[in-house]
């Protein structure tokens, strides 16, 4: 994992054409990526596209994408909706946000014991 300026970069090998290319993982919608054919050069243009990001964002007057802030908005069904404040009620949850948060925090717990998902600060 790569880190700048609050923004994650992911790299991959490709073996067949002897490169090292990666993307901006939080940065969702307008899909920002780099590569380089070594390790220091992948790093050095990761910090590149993420300027390069934020130059363009600046130039073109729109607000870049920020690193995420801590807020998650999810749509449910009725029913599931029901289902969640009513499983928070019963486990004595201070809330169904406080419910979703613990549940959605132990799998992904597992998901990083398993391998299934790198380990990552916060």
């Amino acid at each position: 994992m790569l880190k700048y300026k609050g923004y994650i970069g992911q790299m991959e090998i490709d073996e067949d054409e002897g490169v090292l290319y990666g993307r901006v993982l939080n940065l969702a919608r307008d899909g920002v990526t780099f590569s380089g054919r070594t390790v220091a050069e992948a790093k050095e243009d990761f910090t590149r596209a993420v300027e390069d990001y934020l130059a363009w964002a600046k130039e073109e007057r729109f607000e870049p994408e920020k690193p995420y802030g801590g807020k998650l908005l999810i749509r449910a069904t009725p029913e599931l909706h029901r289902q969640i404040a009513l499983a928070a009620a019963l486990l004595d949850y201070s809330s169904a946000n406080q419910f979703v948060l613990e549940t959605v925090r132990e799998k992904l717990t597992g998901l990083r014991r398993s391998g299934d998902l790198p380990a990552t600060e916060g």
